[in-house]
């Protein structure tokens, strides 16, 4: 009997040790799985935060391109209403009664020897020629050009011009006062 007394003894400690190491390797695999679940948290905690400032950062960005291309559209609209009324303004001139047309270019011509007051040449379109004779003697003219009236005036050794014709007088004042003349009309 002392030999099984022996043998039982050894296997109770066998047990015991068993329990011990199988409890031992509990506790560290739990440590381990609480650890490696604390890592996996902080991973998906930034991954959610890179996440999330990369979709802001691609919101602003739509944002951006998006004002952007309202603005070119707006910026667009706005040249195209500029440009109709501008037709209409040359279709207005084209339809003008010959008296009232005539003061507009006695103006355009004094406005343009204000500028060249040595002017002794003209250069109008065939319709203006006449007028621009009988109101300016001292001037004389050099030629013929496609415009819808107004004169292009020229200093007596024909270096130095002033173009006075309706067009460029029209786009002056359109590339003067654009901004001035969109905020006019747009708000």
């Amino acid at each position: 009997m002392t030999l099984k007394k022996v043998l039982d003894g050894i296997l109770s400690q066998a047990h015991e040790e068993e329990k011990r190491i199988v409890s031992q390797a509990q506790q560290e695999a739990s440590s381990l799985e609480k650890e490696a679940r604390k890592k996996a948290d902080k991973l998906h905690a930034k991954t959610k935060k890179k996440t999330l400032e990369f979709a802001q950062e691609f919101d602003r960005k739509e944002i951006s391109a998006t004002e952007i291309l309202i603005k070119k559209k707006s910026m667009k609209f706005k040249r195209d209403v500029v440009r109709d009324i501008m037709e209409k303004t040359f279709d207005k001139i084209k339809k003008m009664p010959k008296k009232q047309k005539e003061k507009v270019l006695e103006n355009t011509v004094k406005i343009g020897l204000n500028e060249l007051p040595d002017a002794k040449f003209f250069y109008s379109n065939k319709e203006d020629k006449k007028f621009v004779m009988k109101a300016f003697p001292e001037l004389s003219f050099s030629g013929e050009i496609e415009c819808l009236g107004g004169v292009i005036l020229e200093n007596a050794d024909k270096t130095i011009r002033v173009d006075q014709t309706f067009e460029i007088i029209l786009e002056r004042i359109k590339e003067e006062n654009f901004n001035e003349l969109a905020k006019n009309l747009f708000e």
